[in-house]
């Protein structure tokens, strides 16, 4: 289905988009299937991304593939490893509207919420280990480039970004991310 057909089906079901946003294919699905069908469900569902009720974590070992379920629901965002080899993850969960820091040392799982707004999109870990992501806004039409620093979670708006995936640092330490733009066609 194109974007053209889908405004359409918007105009339709007298549903209003707002056409100065730039909504691209997967947000006008999201939308229409908000209006069609997200009203009639007794609980919140995400209509983009299955929330798992335990997400699992798998590598490969000398001795195969190994897995070993995480424990926090949420839908598993991108993750990084630290320089003795551990796991950390965000997630996010869709029903709650919250995101979660989580990461394994030699004791195990530790979990932390992310206390800034958004949905976490992107995970890494700079020199000193400390985690940095990417958190798209709940509108999916700005970024925020977020940090723990002394124990709390700092952020700043990212200018001219609409939706971003991927965040990695070069050797000096420098962010960097890869963004998209949702277009309007015409």
């Amino acid at each position: 289905t194109t974007v053209d057909e889908l405004l359409k089906i918007a105009d339709d079901v007298g549903l209003a988009v707002p056409l100065d946003k730039g909504y691209g294919h997967g947000k006008l699905v999201e939308e229409l299937w908000e209006h069609l069908v997200g009203s009639k469900l007794d609980e919140p569902v995400s209509p983009i991304e299955y929330v798992p009720p335990q997400p699992q974590l798998a590598w490969k070992s000398e001795a195969g593939w190994q897995n070993e379920s995480v424990p926090i629901a949420g839908y598993v965002d991108l993750s990084a490893f630290d320089s003795s080899g551990f796991p950390h993850i965000i997630t996010t969960n869709w029903s709650e509207g919250t995101t979660t820091y989580a990461w394994k040392d030699a004791s195990g799982w530790k979990t932390e919420p992310v206390t800034v707004s958004g949905y976490g999109s992107s995970i890494a870990l700079d020199q000193a280990g400390e985690p940095h992501m990417i958190m798209n806004n709940k509108e999916y039409d700005g970024v925020s480039y977020v940090w723990r620093q002394g124990g709390a979670w700092q952020s700043e708006t990212v200018p001219g970004l609409m939706y971003t995936d991927v965040i990695a640092y070069d050797a000096n330490g420098v962010p960097s991310m890869l963004s998209y733009q949702w277009e309007q066609k015409t």
